[in-house]
């Protein structure tokens, strides 16, 4: 099959409409962040972006390595500066390139705060020192800073911290300073660039639930980037899935994982067993392993197209039940993680799905058995660059 790129998404996918004037927080409009390589070749990192980000939101900017996630992060803060578009933050445009006369804020002059994801913290300054620090640097007022930053260390649970330097600290306690910091100058926006990337799995749960707490505490509007999928759908009000510069879907954590727009989307957040085949009518795909029962989009009959569903979806059954997208398999592995028992089954002429039971394993690797899924559960998607011809599990 020909595979095609994937469509820029519709307004649908991003939630913002251009042509509409918008009262968030943050809008973004236009954005286009190009970055030129040796040779002379220019590459948009950021690729004429649309983002309307809400009062008190946690949007999470999710996507691998050179997706521009953080590019358009630090677009937002002043510290990269687009070919051209616009921003605005608060009511107040603070970039624009492009139409109109050209504004473009000084980083320190804008309402946002940032944490970093080494943390920035100064190694000769105590705690108390680097938190205060924003606030003495804009005002200069020493007395008032300090006061604020020994709130601030209380906010996040580490006022014994106060006088102890960095090099005095586990690294989690260093990412409840530069939080404080983050949020000492009591700005409505907050960005942050994978801060627990860092930390241990175990502190990186707390601090996960920690921060999401002091957020909805505070009000304060969050936009945070991270390639971790589980750190995105933990923590985000809604996700921007980036690839290539660009919005692939915009939607709350359940619309992302549930109801993915593409097969990158299905195929980058969470585990996608992943079917190619041609949709014969609006509810049946002929595919490797026979006819799969789904529900098709119109606009999809007749094409080439792909079937995504997830592991957890699908079940293990014994005899021959009487329903549709049912199929003979054999167990190639069977492993217990724990929380959920895993299979890789072999069907038909080499495909293989993932299957995730929430029992003890009760299928022994070479057993054959049937597998079956709702076709409520198959989700039906155009053919797109990312997916191999057959079927993946991935």
């Amino acid at each position: 099959m020909t595979a095609r790129a994937p469509a820029r998404a519709t307004a649908e996918h991003t939630g913002t409409d251009p042509g509409e004037p918008s009262t968030a927080e943050i809008v973004v409009r236009g954005v286009t962040k190009t970055f030129t390589r040796r040779g002379g070749a220019d590459v948009p990192a950021v690729d004429d972006l649309d983002l309307d980000i809400g009062h008190g939101e946690f949007l999470v900017l999710l996507g691998p390595s050179g997706c521009g996630k953080t590019t358009l992060l630090r677009c937002l803060a002043g510290l990269e500066t687009p070919s051209r578009g616009e921003i605005t933050i608060g009511g107040r445009a603070v970039f624009r390139a492009g139409r109109g006369a050209r504004v473009d804020v000084a980083p320190e002059a804008r309402p946002v705060s940032m944490m970093f994801q080494s943390y920035a913290l100064w190694p000769h300054m105590t705690a108390l020192a680097n938190v205060a620090y924003p606030l003495e640097n804009r005002r200069g007022g020493r007395r008032e800073a300090r006061a604020a930053a020994d709130r601030a260390l209380a906010l996040v649970g580490v006022p014994e911290l106060a006088e102890q330097y960095p090099g005095q600290m586990s690294g989690g306690q260093q990412q409840r300073i530069a939080l404080a910091r983050a949020l000492v100058a009591g700005q409505d926006v907050v960005l942050f660039d994978e801060p627990l990337s860092n930390v241990d799995a175990k502190v990186r749960d707390q601090l996960r639930f920690e921060l999401l707490a002091l957020q909805r505490r505070l009000g304060f509007t969050a936009v945070y980037v991270t390639h971790d999928q589980h750190e995105a759908m933990s923590l985000a009000t809604r996700i921007a899935v980036l690839h290539a510069g660009r919005i692939e879907q915009l939607g709350t954590p359940e619309e992302i994982y549930n109801r993915p727009a593409s097969g990158y989307v299905a195929r980058f957040v969470g585990v996608s067993n992943e079917l190619t085949g041609q949709a014969l009518d609006p509810t049946t795909v002929q595919t490797d392993i026979g006819e799969v029962t789904a529900r098709v989009p119109t606009a999809l009959v007749g094409h080439p197209v792909l079937l995504a569903s997830r592991p957890e979806r699908w079940r293990i059954v014994t005899g021959t039940p009487d329903e549709p997208n049912t199929w003979p398999a054999t167990v190639d592995l069977a492993v217990f993680v724990g929380s959920r028992s895993e299979y890789m089954l072999g069907v038909g002429d080499g495909t293989r799905l993932a299957v995730w039971d929430s029992g003890a394993t009760s299928h022994t690797t070479g057993s054959r058995c049937r597998v079956t899924i709702d076709p409520a559960d198959v989700r039906v998607l155009p053919v797109d660059e990312g997916a191999d011809e057959g079927s993946s599990w991935s």
